[in-house]
């Protein structure tokens, strides 16, 4: 609400008060990661496409998990942290990821467990103009070989002894 006033800004009593009023709506910012979790049979110092959710290898073999985080909403996403519940943390360290734009965090390398393993990772980030927390969590399994032969015995009646001597 406004008091009308001349061109020397004296007020004007006879004019009736000026008022105004608007809304405007406000679209909501859409913040949205995503995780995929993967694992290869070898030693990697940086993460393909090329990799697979699940692997097959034989105890204490090299193994690597890649992390591939995306983002795939409508603002930039910042403080970026990814736990995996083999106990690796990743803090990405760079400016915000923008829109459709992804990363690969750094390799983690190790031999494979000796039962093999399956776990989860988590990413979470806040949305540079939305203020959103988001997560993503993804997995990846590793399967350990374990060899092993079964001996089955069987007597047979009336079979000859190829030992010179029985133990009992």
């Amino acid at each position: 609400t406004c008091n009308p006033v001349d061109n020397t800004f004296v007020d004007l009593p006879m004019v009736a008060d000026v008022t105004a009023s608007d809304t405007a709506g406000v679209l909501p910012v859409n913040s949205k990661i995503e995780l995929s979790k993967t694992v290869d049979g070898e030693t990697l110092a940086e993460c393909t496409a090329e990799m697979e959710e699940l692997i097959e290898v034989d105890p204490n073999d090299a193994i690597s998990y890649c992390y591939k985080i995306t983002n795939l909403g409508e603002d930039a996403l910042c403080n970026i942290v990814m736990t995996d519940e083999n106990g690796y943390t990743y803090t990405h360290g760079a400016d915000c990821l923008p829109v459709g734009q992804s990363f690969y965090a750094t390799p983690q390398n190790k031999n494979a467990p000796v039962n093999g393993e399956h776990t989860d990772a988590t990413v979470t980030a806040l949305g540079q103009d939305s203020g959103s927390h988001v997560d993503f969590t993804d997995d990846a399994k590793v399967i350990v070989r374990n060899p092993a032969i079964v001996v089955h015995k069987t007597v047979v009646e009336g079979a000859q002894t190829l030992c010179s001597k029985q133990s009992e």
